[in-house]
């Protein structure tokens, strides 16, 4: 393995480390948001709350997500090739537009909110324009987290999220114990912990920006450059981007009850952070700089590919042993949401299949590609929850998820297999162990044992 490779090798490893230990102790604190408002919350107050983030969701991946993939991958690519003045550019414009999107959906939200009290009373119009506020929020720490990623401030990128969770725990914790946690509550909290974190930010953020300071920033509109030449399939792309999971909550709703809603998304919420066992938060971050070497970035998806769908074949074991009995201890209102569990347990492994797929994607600048496919993948998704919640009932959701992933794994695979980016996948090599295998793990665990330390050191 070539200098260069050994260093990407230790910046995986090391960025793995953090990223994954600070997550862990992220499900910690996030386990414990969730233990206050599941036990603030009834059946049905959930569900409602499911359909209030389904409703901030949809709105969220159009306003505030647009463009936000292409422009990450392009100031990294930009980084990566020492082009400070386009990068410094790219940002600033970018940076302006994200602002402006911000304010779109703040208007919509808050002036709009007493249209959707006739469902679920005046209560509901309090929520939303609290919700409203996080827009604004968001875009500031997503500016911030964009520049974490491109300076590679790992530490503070893996201990952002835990430090948000941690702040958001205590405001819950006050209410729960001295007021009423409900669900203006709840938002209140999640908005109060972004603000806080932001500013406990704020010097990393302007050692951050210090490379710029002497750099004039290119001249031209970079960022509109960027967006005319492959982002710009973006735009739509934002619209259809999981619209499925989007509206899935009203579908549900419409086929079947707001408790239903609730079961699901209690169900849907664990198969999230059983996702996010697996070790792929470095990959977006590093995976750009290596685009210029197709041999590297092969070998990647080869042998990455393998160790995911094992390690994730392992924790939907593991779940599957484990995790009813947590639930039936911890939160015994949703037992009825653990048939559902064992069943998306499958989708599990698929992801870990699909990762670094997903991921060469944006790399190799298929936006056009996942326009199409996102189109596709919505209408054939929302087709499986039409056709197998009748069939099915409850039970439906499960199917039509297993079955949309599947589907979204088939064709992106078969579409950078057609292009000539990868090869088809060896499956053989799930259950071998080679002379290739041996030196991965040698590598591993001397950049582990040499970095772990510092790690602990750092955080």
């Amino acid at each position: 393995m070539s200098s260069e490779n050994m260093r990407f090798s230790k910046k995986f490893i090391h960025g793995e480390l953090m990223l994954g230990f600070w997550s862990f102790v992220k499900k910690g604190v996030g386990a414990l948001d969730s233990f206050f408002i599941l036990k603030a919350l009834s059946l049905y107050q959930f569900g409602v709350y499911q359909l209030i983030l389904a409703g901030y969701a949809f709105l969220s991946d159009f306003f505030h997500d647009i463009f936000a993939e292409t422009i990450s991958n392009d100031l990294q690519r930009l980084i990566g090739e020492k082009k400070e003045a386009e990068a410094k550019k790219l940002f600033r414009e970018y940076a302006v537009f994200r602002f402006g999107m911000a304010v779109i959906p703040w208007a919509i939200i808050f002036f709009g909110a007493p249209f959707v009290s006739f469902r679920y009373g005046e209560d509901v119009i309090w929520w939303v324009r609290i919700l409203s506020f996080l827009f604004i929020v968001d875009a500031a720490v997503n500016l911030s987290t964009l520049l974490l990623k491109i300076r590679l401030e790992i530490n503070r990128l893996a201990t952002r999220p835990t430090m948000q969770k941690f702040v958001q725990l205590i405001m819950l914790m006050y209410f729960f114990f001295f007021s009423k946690l409900g669900i203006a509550e709840i938002f209140i909290s999640q908005i109060g912990a972004a603000i806080a974190v932001f500013f406990i930010l704020v010097p990393t953020l302007r050692v951050c920006l210090k490379p710029w300071q002497r750099i004039a920033p290119a001249h031209g509109g970079v960022f509109w450059r960027v967006i005319h030449a492959y982002g710009k399939w973006e735009l739509p792309r934002a619209f259809f981007n999981d619209f499925a999971g989007k509206v899935r909550p009203w579908i549900i709703k419409f086929f079947l009850n707001t408790e239903a809603v609730g079961i699901f998304g209690f169900a849907n919420a664990i198969l999230s952070a059983l996702k996010d066992l697996l070790p792929i938060r470095t990959l977006g971050l590093l995976a750009p700089q290596k685009a210029h070497d197709q041999y590297y970035m092969r070998f990647l998806y080869t042998y990455g590919t393998k160790y995911f769908v094992l390690m994730s074949g392992g924790i939907a074991i593991a779940a599957a042993i484990g995790v009813p009995s947590m639930v039936r201890f911890l939160f015994p209102h949703f037992t009825s949401s653990i048939p559902m569990l064992y069943v998306l347990l499958i989708v599990i492994p698929i992801f870990g299949f699909s990762k670094i797929i997903t991921t060469l994607l944006v790399v190799e600048r298929q936006q056009k590609f996942i326009f199409y496919q996102a189109v596709v993948q919505s209408v054939f998704t929302v087709a499986f929850l039409v056709l197998f919640l009748p069939l099915f009932g409850i039970m439906g959701l499960a199917f039509s998820e297993i079955a949309g992933v599947v589907f979204s794994t088939a064709v992106r695979y078969w579409h950078l297999v057609r292009v000539g980016v990868i090869e088809r996948f060896p499956f053989r090599i799930l259950w071998r162990f080679g002379d290739e295998d041996r030196r991965i793990f040698s590598v591993i665990r001397e950049h582990a044992c040499s970095l772990l330390p510092m790690m602990f050191r750092r955080a």
